[in-house]
């Protein structure tokens, strides 16, 4: 899913990966919780690269685990909340999808 340089075991994982992410920000937009200007395809695409990076960034060494937390929250309300949500709820809902969150492990 984050690297076309590997032979993924099943390749339509990635494309339905995506797709939640999509489905997600489109169930946001038709809760009002994003604008209608907010294109669900748009937004997965910004959190997927947002996400790629920082992934690919900690497996690579070059930042600490700690890194996702201390930013992956913030940047993900900072996206949510320019899509049109507003920063409170944005803030329980990052707040509460966070505690699933398990870090890449060696």
């Amino acid at each position: 899913m984050f690297d076309t340089e590997f032979d993924l075991d099943d390749p339509a994982a990635a494309a339905r990966t995506f797709e939640r992410l999509v489905e997600r920000a489109t169930r946001a937009r038709l809760a009002d919780r994003f604008s209608e200007n907010a294109d669900p395809e748009t937004m997965a695409t910004r959190f997927w690269i947002m996400g790629h990076g920082f992934i690919s960034l900690v497996v690579n060494g070059v930042l600490p685990v700690s890194a996702l937390e201390d930013h992956v929250p913030p940047m993900t309300i900072a996206l949510f909340t320019t899509a049109g949500d507003l920063e409170a709820p944005c803030r329980r809902s990052v707040r509460r999808g966070w505690r699933h969150f398990r870090p890449p492990t060696g």
